[in-house]
């Protein structure tokens, strides 16, 4: 049990007087209504709340840039503590996935994915995974597919909030994804 983080925060966010706030709720509310807003923010980091976690939340802030014009939609993400080795690659792919369904169910492309990491580090006992990690060629990228389940905004022109209740981790997958054999490295924490 890692205790009241992401998801936590980021859809129950404790308010002082008692209720709770859903903040993806709120996200794409504001979108649909002041896309212009630079409020358009995400956070997990919550002070009162960081000892009662197992580990504080590492990637604490995103902040969504819709482009009225474009009909695109870019995220800025900021980690605090990124080990490289484990971390990056679920975060860009957290974050990407995360930017591909705030922008479905507002009706906007998804665009820039900028990733800002305040403490970037590498573990001793990681050295000969990424070493051998460097020495591989990539493959072509795969698609990220969200399930046709799931509402386009732009297609439909209608919002309904208890969608965003009803996705499920089924809805996400990787059209042509290849991976070289897994590699496995102890966990820090």
């Amino acid at each position: 049990d890692l205790g009241p983080v992401y998801g936590y925060q980021w859809r129950s966010w404790p308010a002082p007087n008692g209720e709770s706030i859903d903040q993806i709720a709120k996200l794409i509310e504001m979108i649909r209504k002041n896309p212009d807003s630079r409020r358009l923010i995400v956070s997990a980091w919550n002070p009162a709340l960081v000892e009662q976690m197992a580990l504080p939340p590492c990637h604490l802030l995103y902040q969504f840039h819709p482009n009225v014009e474009t009909k695109e939609i870019s995220l800025t993400l900021y980690i605090r503590s990124n080990d490289l080795g484990l971390g990056t690659p679920f975060n860009l792919t957290e974050g990407a996935a995360l930017l591909s369904l705030i922008g479905r169910l507002t009706g906007y492309t998804p665009r820039w994915f900028t990733y800002f990491i305040g403490d970037a580090h590498v573990y001793e006992n990681h050295l000969d995974m990424l070493n051998e990690q460097l020495t591989r060629e990539p493959f072509p990228m795969p698609k990220l597919v969200i399930s046709d389940r799931v509402p386009e905004f732009a297609k439909t022109g209608v919002y309904q909030p208890e969608w965003l209740g009803l996705i499920e981790p089924s809805d996400f997958s990787l059209e042509g994804y290849q991976h070289h054999a897994p590699m496995t490295a102890p966990m820090a924490v």
